[in-house]
């Protein structure tokens, strides 16, 4: 399994991601977020908010509460 090993905020909504497979990736969620819509998706669209992410099980995850954690896998 293809793991996320670091993951850099470049700009308020872009993820520069290394994989443990040595490939890089960008996560736009500019774009993501602009082709959806959806009260789980607000506080995302936050730039404070987004740029809390963190890595948890090899997935890039965005914490809500202390009691709920999402996460979203990431392609290349």
């Amino acid at each position: 399994m293809i793991k996320v090993l670091n993951a850099r905020l470049t700009s308020p909504f872009t993820l520069e991601i290394d994989f443990s497979d040595h490939t890089h990736g960008v996560f736009d969620a500019n774009a993501y977020l602009a082709s959806r819509s959806g009260p789980l998706l607000d506080k995302l669209r936050e730039p404070a908010y987004f740029r809390r992410f963190f890595i948890l099980f090899s997935s890039v995850g965005l914490n809500q509460t202390a009691k709920n954690v999402d996460c979203m896998r990431v392609a290349t």
